[in-house]
């Protein structure tokens, strides 16, 4: 099929959403590239380097929820996993902010990780349930398009928001920045239906969709 399934919103307003929901890990790692310093001088002391532990933890965190968000969001539905991962996502970035010491920061990294999980899983499993074939190239193709200009001016946006309110400010900042597209992807594709369940028929590409974001049954 070439054209969207159950979609209510425009094509360029769901690229938009969908990048920005990639993003999330994007700004997640390069906002905190020239605070490392700042870090260090604060909870690091053995400096940049060891302060540099926090990007590690975070992808070490991401890597680990993925084995499990993709699971879920079958089991439970998009949108539920969805609000689950930005609320462990934002739970991280709160602690982070608050850590008083760096291992505090490495385990609310690790926790952050987690939670930047269940918007690149989800998001991608959107795309898949919405479209098929060459449209859902297509829009992945645009989305990691958009996605990887992030890395760019990532770090600029760190740095304007820790010359202004100082390095823990960023946290929240990158909490704000995943709430708001994750409530919109939400309504874009998983409240429209997740995949309730797939023909034994192994030619058969496409789920069928309930008319409520129920659990998928594989």
């Amino acid at each position: 099929m070439e054209n969207p399934k159950n979609q209510k919103m425009g094509k360029v307003e769901f690229i938009a959403l969908m990048a920005m929901m990639f993003a999330t890990i994007a700004f997640s790692i390069d906002a905190m590239l020239p605070v490392l310093p700042d870090i260090a001088a604060d909870i690091a002391p053995g400096g940049t380097a060891q302060a540099a532990l926090i990007l590690t933890f975070f992808v070490i965190g991401m890597g680990l929820g993925t084995f499990f968000m993709g699971p879920l969001s079958d089991a439970w539905g998009r949108k539920p996993v969805l609000y689950l991962g930005l609320g462990i996502y934002a739970v991280g970035a709160v602690l982070s902010w608050a850590a008083p010491t760096f291992e505090m920061m490495l385990a609310a990294r690790v926790l952050q990780g987690l939670g930047a999980a269940g918007p690149r899983v989800v998001s991608a499993a959107i795309i898949r349930d919405l479209y098929s074939g060459r449209s859902m190239a297509s829009i992945l193709s645009l989305t990691m398009m958009v996605f990887l200009l992030v890395p760019g001016i990532a770090p600029l946006i760190g740095a304007v928001i820790a010359d202004a309110f100082g390095w823990r400010q960023g946290r929240p900042a990158s909490a704000a920045l995943a709430a708001d597209p994750g409530c919109g992807a939400a309504d874009a594709g998983a409240s429209h239906g997740a995949p309730v369940h797939r023909r034994a028929n192994a030619d058969d590409e496409h789920p069928v969709f309930s008319p409520h974001h129920g659990a998928a049954d594989l």
